[in-house]
């Protein structure tokens, strides 16, 4: 089956390994971007987007981790790969949790880099299928609603995040409910809400304290629940994310960079 032609840019400081990169993926119909390091990957990425971004981790200038950091910041969510000669359990799961999509070891095979276009389509695919209508549910717990500033940035965060089902936002020094945004194809379960907004899951004990750590407050059979405080503290947004569609680093990263946003 024909594939789509993809944008793909490679970072190394090694020549030889990006002419290789660039041989194998224009042997397979894609377009292929070259950078010597995180420096001129970042140039690259100012003046054009890209489906796939592969990376080595150590280089001069800016290596891997710090260019995924700015790529993430800047809310450029191209499909990331990080190379390196030498990784752990540790290492992956690190990465991982930073909103890696995929590690890889070097040398890199042929069947690897066809694989990452695979992942990449496969994952593009169920991004798409997860973009349903959002709509804004008044909570009928506390007969409240979303004021429309509110509404309108729990809806955008809602729509980054591929995999989240609903968003509650509480007010921090209350513990009341103000609302709830959710994914029209999603049935949010007014009872476990209130659980959670009557401390019932442990919610408010874990929310009350640091708010400056993004933590894992419930963990079902099939979602988990996050919470991050605004800012100045008035707030806090709880996101359920599914746990098989999700992106739990790139959750992560959403949530954090919309909460300071948010206020009550």
């Amino acid at each position: 089956m024909n594939q789509p032609s993809l944008k793909i840019l490679v970072v190394d400081d090694e020549d030889g390994i990006l002419m290789y990169f660039r041989d194998i993926f224009e042997s397979l119909g894609h377009t292929v971007v070259s950078a010597l390091d995180g420096v001129k990957a970042q140039q690259a990425l100012q003046q054009s987007s890209f489906d796939i971004v592969i990376s080595d981790l150590v280089m001069p200038n800016m290596d891997g981790a710090e260019l995924l950091s700015w790529m993430r910041k800047q809310n450029i969510q191209s499909y990331f790969v990080i190379m390196s000669a030498y990784y752990n359990n540790t290492f992956l799961s690190f990465f991982k949790s930073q909103g890696v999509n995929k590690v890889i070891s070097k040398p890199v095979s042929i069947d690897t880099l066809e694989e990452i276009v695979t992942l990449h389509l496969s994952d593009k695919q169920l991004s798409a299928q997860d973009q349903t209508p959002i709509v804004n549910l008044q909570s009928e717990i506390t007969k409240q609603t979303l004021n429309e500033a509110q509404q309108k940035l729990l809806n955008e965060c809602l729509k980054e995040i591929q995999g989240s089902k609903w968003i509650v936002l509480l007010n921090n020094r209350t513990g009341k409910s103000l609302g709830y945004v959710s994914q029209a194809s999603d049935t949010v379960d007014e009872s476990f809400i209130e659980e959670i907004i009557n401390g019932g899951k442990g919610l408010l004990s874990g929310i009350t304290g640091n708010g400056d750590v993004f933590q894992t407050i419930v963990s079902t059979s099939s979602d988990y629940i996050f919470s991050q405080h605004s800012t100045d503290n008035s707030c806090v947004l709880c996101l359920a994310l599914n746990k098989s569609t999700g992106n739990l680093g790139l959750s992560r990263l959403v949530l954090n960079r919309f909460a300071p946003l948010i206020n009550v």
